[in-house]
């Protein structure tokens, strides 16, 4: 059985000014990591900057340095924007939290954004996305997208036996929602769905590989591996770190 890893995560933004303290809270080899990691991007949100003012800088947020693997994607295809990049390593993480407090914590900064004049806002967070997307979408004008459905369908284009993994955060893996929308692409699919929070730990921390980590992957994977998935959505912003980790665990066929 062939497997891959299925990582899609939207495009947008670049020149970045950070709002909280990650840069300062990171090494310098582990941001230079987190900017050279390698995402395959399967959804061009281009479309929503038509028609918008192209001098109003596109905002981005995460729970923490997670939205930096989408940033850096940005930073290759749209060279010329400018960006807003919220890291809210005050709350961080948010998948144990309750989905309500997380959809509190979308609006609220969504709301600082919109006062920085954005043009486009990306939730780039998958248990802000499940929490609030939705939510965020009816209450405000401006066009504003989250991770969740770029993720499942790439997943469900790339898989073969139509047996889908699922990892994210507490919140995202309770929330249904990588399942709700895989089925709506192809009702036929089974998604098996496994939460990993200690991931985002291990990434906060700038550990993404060792022995330990290992260990924790280990006993995550056990049950998707008897699933015989052929795909894995890393459903989380923060996992694309460990994707050498997880190769290694999971298995190339």
């Amino acid at each position: 059985m062939r497997f891959s890893i299925s990582i899609f995560i939207p495009s947008i933004l670049i020149n970045i000014l950070f709002v909280t303290s990650i840069a300062s809270r990171l090494p310098a080899n582990f941001l230079k990591k987190v900017l050279s990691e390698e995402i395959k991007i399967k959804y061009d949100i281009n479309k929503y900057l038509r028609g918008n003012e192209m001098n109003r800088p596109i905002g981005i947020f995460d729970s923490g340095v997670g939205g930096l693997t989408v940033m850096k994607e940005v930073m290759k295809l749209l060279p010329h924007e400018d960006i807003i990049y919220f890291g809210d390593t005050e709350r961080c993480p948010y998948g144990p939290k309750d989905l309500n407090d997380v959809r509190r914590f979308v609006f609220e900064i969504i709301d600082f954004l919109i006062d920085k004049d954005v043009k486009l806002i990306v939730i780039a967070c998958n248990t802000g996305t499940a929490a609030g997307l939705e939510e965020a979408q009816k209450k405000y004008k401006l066009p504003i997208i989250g991770v969740v459905e770029p993720g499942a369908r790439g997943a469900v284009l790339s898989t073969n036996n139509r047996r889908i993994g699922v990892i994210g955060t507490k919140g995202t893996i309770q929330s249904g929602a990588y399942a709700k929308i895989i089925k709506s692409f192809d009702a036929g699919v089974e998604a098996y769905s496994k939460a990993c929070p200690l991931f985002v730990e291990f990434v906060e921390k700038g550990e993404v590989e060792g022995k330990k980590l290992s260990i924790v992957a280990e006993t995550y994977f056990k049950e998707l591996k008897e699933a015989k998935i052929d795909s894995l959505i890393l459903g989380c912003t923060h996992y694309p770190l460990l994707k050498k980790s997880i190769q290694k665990i999971i298995g190339e066929d």
